[in-house]
Order: structure tokens, then sequence, then C-alpha cells
């Protein structure tokens, strides 16, 4: 019994980072809404974040690295390339998240979000 409950410890760090990636697009896309920009596919959307969010100085490019990275990492995960993640980097961008979602929500909740 110890062997899968190790095994599923594993697999809900892996679950906690899709959930990261999925609550920095989901902010990403109700910015984006904000400025009546219509949100690209997965694919685009840090492409979209840097032209349309950081050039007006919403986001930084460090966030917008952050939105890229979150997007390839669940790619992998999703793809079963990649099978673990340390607490330790967990840990880097889950607060790199937080930080990026209460950076849009601050943007998205104002009473005139244009910029």
């Amino acid at each position: 019994r110890s062997p899968q409950t190790m095994q599923n410890a594993k697999y809900h760090v892996l679950a906690a980072m899709i959930d990261l990636y999925w609550a920095s697009s989901n902010i990403s896309h109700a910015a984006l809404m904000k400025l009546e920009i219509i949100p690209p596919s997965p694919e685009h959307l840090a492409d979209f974040v840097k032209n349309h969010l950081a050039v007006k100085g919403i986001v930084t490019q460090k966030q917008v690295e952050l939105v890229a990275s979150l997007y390839h990492i669940s790619r992998m995960i999703l793809h079963k390339k990649m099978n673990a993640m340390d607490g330790v980097n967990y840990d880097i961008y889950r607060k790199a998240t937080i930080d990026y979602v209460d950076t849009l929500k601050k943007f998205v909740e104002r009473e005139n979000g244009r910029v």
C-alpha cells in the first residue's frame, strides 16, 4: 500500500502543476477579454500576453515567461514526458502564479480597465 500512496503523492504534485497552468490561463483570458481581445488557443496565449498585456505594462516579461513555461510543463505532463516535479520547483511556480493571478485580478476588477 505504501508504494501506491507514494505514487499518488507524485501524481498530485503533477496535477497541481496543471492547476497552476489553468489558473494562469483563466486569468489571462479574463484580462484579454477586458481589453476586448478574443483569447487565443493555448499554444498562442503567451504571445498574446506579451503583445497585449506586457507591452502596456500590465504584466512583466518574467510573467510572460511564466505563462509560456506553465503551458510547456502542462503539455509535457499530459504527454507523459514529465513524470515528477520536486516540491522546491513546484513552490517556485506556485508563488509566481499567485503573483501573476493577483496582478491580473487587480487589472480585471478595476472599474475602467483600459490602459
